[in-house]
C-alpha cells in the first residue's frame, strides 16, 4: 500500500497531490450543496402532491423548498463544532474522510427519497455527517504559508465555484425516474451520482491524502477542545462565552462570516423567485434563463478566482479584500430589480450577476485567508468547526428571514425590499470591517506550525 507521505512535493513545499485532492473534495463539497437547487422546486411539488394533493402543492410548495434547504444548515451548524473537535484531537485527514464517506451515505438515502420527509431526512443526515468545507479550511490553513496561501486558498474556492457551474447541469439533466418498487423518486440520477463521485473521491483520499505536518508535530499533546485559557494552564468548560473571551480575533472574524453569509444565502434563493414572477419588477424568466443566468454568476466566480482575487489580495491584503468583496455585493444584490426599469432587461441582469460572481469569489475566499490567520494550528480545527457552525445557522436563519420578507414584499407590492435589507446590512458589515486588524494578512507564526525558514518570510513580508 502506498504511503500517504509519498506524494512528490511541489516546490511550495505542498505536495502536488495533495493540492490536487483537496481541490477535489471542495469540488465534491459544493456539488452536494448546489446539486439540489435546480431540481428543487419541481421535487418538493411531486412530493406534496402525491401526499396532500395538487392544490395544496402549487400553495405550500415554496414553504416546503425553503425548509427543505435551510435543514441541511441548521444540521451543519450542529456537527460543525464536533467536527472541528474531531479534527484538532484525531487529525484533519481523519476529519475529511468521515465527511467523505459520510456524504456517500446520505447522497444515497436521497437518491432513493420517494417522499418529502424521506428527502428532508436525507437533508439533514447530509449537513450532519459531513463538515469538509470546515475540515478542508484548516487543512490549507496547516499546509500553506504567507508565499502560497492566497493561491491554494483561491484554486481551492476555483473548484467550489466550478461545481457551482456545473451542478445545475447535473441536477437539471439527469432528474426525474421511477424507480421498480420504490415509484418516482426525482433525486435518484444525480444523487447517486453524487455519491459515487464521494465515494471515489474518499477511496483516493485514503490512499494519497496526508496528515498535515503542522497536526502531526502536535500529536503528542493532547489538544483537548476545551478552551485553555493565556493567563494559565486552567481549563474551563467549553462554551460561548469562553470562546469570545480567550479568542476575540477569531470570534470577530467569525462574526463577520456569519454576518455576510446570512444576507448572501438568503437572497440567493430569493433571486429565481424574484427573475421568474410575473408581477410587479419581476422579469418573467423562464426556468432554463434563470439557470443560465446561474450559470454565467458561477463563470464570473470561476474567473475571479483566476485572475481577480490573487493579485488584489497579493498588492492590498486580504482584508481589503474582503471589504471589496462587500462593496460588489451592497451594490449588486439590491440591484436585481433595476433590469425590469430599462428596455434592455437581461443584459442589465447578465452584468448584475456577473458583479455579484466577482464579489463572491473574493469574499469567500478572504473570509477563509482571514479566519486562517486569527489562530493558530493547534486549535485551527476547533476554530473553524466554529466558524462552520456559526455561518450555517446564520445561513439557515438568512434564507427563512429573507424568505418571510420575500413573501411580506410580495403581499405589500414591495417584492425588491429583502434585497434592499441586505445591500444595506452589507455596506455596514464593510464600514465595521475597518476595525479588523492588519496583522491578519499574515499567518501567525508559531513553533511547531511553521519552519524557522517559513516564519523568516512571515517577518520578511510583514516588515515590507
Amino acid at each position: 500500500m502506498a504511503s500517504p507521505s509519498s506524494p512528490k512535493a511541489s516546490a511550495q513545499g505542498l505536495s502536488v497531490i495533495s493540492e490536487l485532492l483537496i481541490c477535489l473534495v471542495m469540488f465534491n463539497e459544493g456539488v452536494q450543496i448546489q446539486l439540489i437547487y435546480p431540481m428543487l422546486k419541481s421535487s418538493v411539488e411531486s412530493f406534496l402532491t402525491a401526499e396532500q394533493g395538487v392544490e395544496y402543492a402549487e400553495e405550500h410548495a415554496p414553504v416546503y423548498s425553503f425548509w427543505l434547504t435551510s435543514s441541511y444548515y441548521f444540521a451543519s451548524a450542529l456537527a460543525g463544532v464536533v467536527y472541528g473537535r474531531i479534527a484538532d484531537r484525531f487529525g484533519r485527514r481523519k476529519a475529511i474522510l468521515s465527511g467523505l464517506f459520510g456524504s456517500v451515505g446520505a447522497s444515497l438515502l436521497f437518491a432513493i427519497s420517494t417522499s418529502y420527509t424521506l428527502a428532508l431526512t436525507a437533508r439533514i443526515l447530509t449537513g450532519l455527517l459531513d463538515c469538509n468545507l470546515a475540515m478542508l479550511k484548516a487543512y490549507i490553513g496547516d499546509v500553506t504559508t504567507a508565499a502560497n496561501q492566497s493561491r491554494v486558498t483561491s484554486n481551492a474556492m476555483l473548484m467550489f465555484a466550478l461545481a457551482v457551474v456545473v451542478s445545475p447541469l447535473v441536477g437539471g439533466m439527469m432528474s426525474g425516474a421511477s424507480l421498480p418498487g420504490l415509484g418516482y423518486a426525482p433525486c435518484f440520477f444525480p444523487s447517486l451520482t453524487s455519491a459515487i463521485m464521494s465515494l471515489t473521491i474518499a477511496v483516493a483520499c485514503l490512499w494519497f491524502l496526508p496528515e498535515t505536518p503542522s497536526f502531526q508535530s502536535l500529536r503528542d499533546e493532547v489538544v483537548q477542545a476545551p478552551i485553555e485559557h493565556a493567563s494559565g494552564n486552567r481549563q474551563s468548560r467549553w462554551s460561548v462565552i469562553e470562546f469570545v473571551k480567550v479568542y476575540r480575533l477569531e470570534a470577530t472574524t467569525i462574526l463577520f462570516y456569519g454576518w455576510f453569509s446570512f444576507f448572501l444565502y438568503g437572497t440567493d434563493h430569493a433571486f429565481p423567485l424574484f427573475t421568474q414572477e410575473t408581477k410587479g419588477h419581476g422579469l418573467s424568466l423562464a426556468r432554463e434563463r434563470i439557470a443560465l443566468f446561474l450559470m454565467a454568476q458561477g463563470i464570473a466566480w470561476c474567473a475571479c478566482q483566476l485572475v481577480i482575487y490573487p493579485p488584489i489580495a497579493d498588492r492590498f491584503g486580504n482584508v481589503r479584500a474582503f471589504q471589496l468583496g462587500c462593496l460588489m455585493l451592497a451594490v449588486s444584490i439590491p440591484a436585481v430589480f433595476l433590469p425590469s426599469l430599462l428596455p434592455d432587461a437581461q443584459a442589465m441582469l447578465l452584468v448584475i450577476v456577473i458583479v455579484r460572481g466577482f464579489g463572491q469569489g473574493i469574499i469567500f475566499t478572504s473570509v477563509v485567508v482571514l479566519i486562517n490567520n486569527s489562530t493558530t494550528c493547534a486549535t485551527k480545527g476547533t476554530v473553524a468547526g466554529v466558524a462552520h457552525s456559526f455561518s450555517s445557522l446564520s445561513r439557515a436563519f438568512g434564507i427563512v428571514t429573507i424568505g418571510a420578507l420575500w413573501s411580506f414584499g410580495k403581499v405589500n407590492a414591495c417584492m425588491y425590499l429583502p434585497f434592499v435589507v441586505a445591500g444595506t446590512f452589507l455596506v455596514v458589515l464593510v464600514a465595521a470591517s475597518f476595525a479588523l486588524p492588519g496583522s491578519l494578512r499574515y499567518p501567525k507564526p508559531e513553533p511547531g506550525c511553521l519552519t524557522s525558514k517559513e516564519v523568516g518570510l512571515v517577518d520578511i513580508c510583514a516588515a515590507s
